[in-house]
């Protein structure tokens, strides 16, 4: 029996762990639990209009710990190197694969994730996700404390360097 992961089952849990809304983020391996518990609670997930080569997305809970998000990546589609803004995070693969680039100072490294998999992530992370495949993937991801802005980075001769931050509208691009 697949138990769901959602903010009523992880609440108590939550509150034992944090104490307090401030102690947030909550640890990545925590954040990979509940996102991987909502990519198995039904299976496919996809949100509404996933015809064409847009990414959807669409927010599957919002506590005052973590949000969670379903993703749909026609293939093609992808986000540049990015941070969370100081958000922890983990995305796991519910169909289909995506790629994951890693930026660690100047180096980038890259991972293949496929349905089932799972990438975790402190609040220190620069990312790229991408559907490099030939048929849609879709994704859960969760972040703590839940995502409010973005960073975009480009890779520069020093290392990845930030080339804008987003505040409030990168919700476009997510």
């Amino acid at each position: 029996m697949i138990q769901l992961a959602t903010a009523e089952r992880h609440e108590g849990r939550i509150a034992a762990d944090l104490g307090s809304v401030e102690a947030c983020p909550l640890a990545p391996d925590l954040l990979a639990e509940i996102a991987s518990g909502l990519a198995m609670s039904e299976v496919p997930w996809e949100p509404e209009g996933t015809t064409g080569d847009t990414r959807r997305y669409r927010q599957l809970l919002s506590t005052d710990h973590y949000d969670a998000w379903l993703i749909w990546w026609p293939p093609g589609t992808g986000l540049d190197l990015h941070d969370h803004g100081g958000s922890a995070g983990a995305f796991t693969v519910v169909a289909g694969a995506l790629h994951e680039t890693v930026a660690a100072g100047a180096a980038l490294t890259s991972h293949r994730l496929r349905a089932g998999e799972t990438s975790r992530f402190g609040i220190d992370h620069v990312h790229a996700v991408s559907n490099d495949g030939d048929r849609p993937a879709t994704s859960v991801h969760v972040y703590s404390p839940p995502l409010q802005s973005m960073d975009f980075y480009e890779r520069g001769a020093a290392g990845v360097v930030s080339t804008h931050h987003d505040p409030g509208d990168w919700r476009a691009v997510a």
